[in-house]
């Protein structure tokens, strides 16, 4: 009788770790059912108590959100990732590669995380990226800082955004909106061969897919 209340106090503290470390990282049910390649109603089984996984599945769980041992997920010992002074925090992915026409925050494409302060964003969905190049570097923006995008395709002129274009590596650039909806890419760069690039009205060759909200290695919230 003891080892059936045990499992289930272990299967509820799961279930309420496995939400809010999914929430942590802004993910949806059917988002990290694909992480881990199982069903969003799997992951809502999960997170009802309905269901418990398997050692090797919570060995992949543990890996995912970087705690530390499964034990940790089942309430034997603190979880760090959902310690109460954590929880303005968020998890923010860095992708690796912008493919034109392609969500870029993706399981395979996410290559590592950072936490950031809740303060420093705003709503919505973020995703973070290297700096490839020097074109911004007046901007305080040299190649290899991360950078830390809104995911959205609604910017303004003015905005520092990133833009993938077909066969073509992404651009990080300075937008301005033409009087004919064509867009200039407005580099900002102490090196003159960087030009600036005119994209057509119609955008049937390349997509917004963020706003620049942050600059992470200088800390410096835009």
């Amino acid at each position: 009788m003891g080892e059936r209340k045990n499992a289930v106090a272990a299967s509820q503290v799961f279930s309420l770790t496995l939400k809010k470390l999914r929430k942590s990282r802004n993910l949806t049910q059917e988002e990290l059912g694909n992480a881990l390649k199982v069903k969003k109603s799997c992951i809502s089984n999960y997170e009802k108590g309905v269901s418990m996984p398997d050692i090797s599945r919570l060995i992949e769980i543990a890996n995912f959100f970087h705690v530390q041992n499964i034990g940790q997920l089942l309430g034997y010992t603190q979880t760090n990732s959902v310690k109460e002074d954590e929880q303005d925090n968020r998890f923010v992915p860095i992708v690796g590669v912008i493919e034109y026409e392609k969500d870029p925050v993706y399981p395979g494409n996410i290559v590592d995380d950072m936490t950031l302060p809740n303060s420093n964003l705003h709503t919505g969905e973020f995703f973070g990226f290297n700096m490839h190049d020097n074109s911004m570097d007046r901007s305080g923006i040299k190649k290899g800082v991360t950078l830390v995008f809104s995911k959205t395709s609604l910017v303004s002129t003015g905005d520092i955004v990133l833009i993938a274009k077909e066969n073509e590596p992404p651009y990080i650039r300075r937008i301005y909106v033409m009087e004919d909806g064509s867009i200039a890419l407005q580099p900002d760069s102490s090196d003159k061969s960087y030009l600036p690039v005119i994209l057509s009205p119609d955008r049937d060759n390349y997509n917004i897919v963020g706003r620049l909200a942050y600059i992470y290695t200088t800390k410096e919230a835009l």
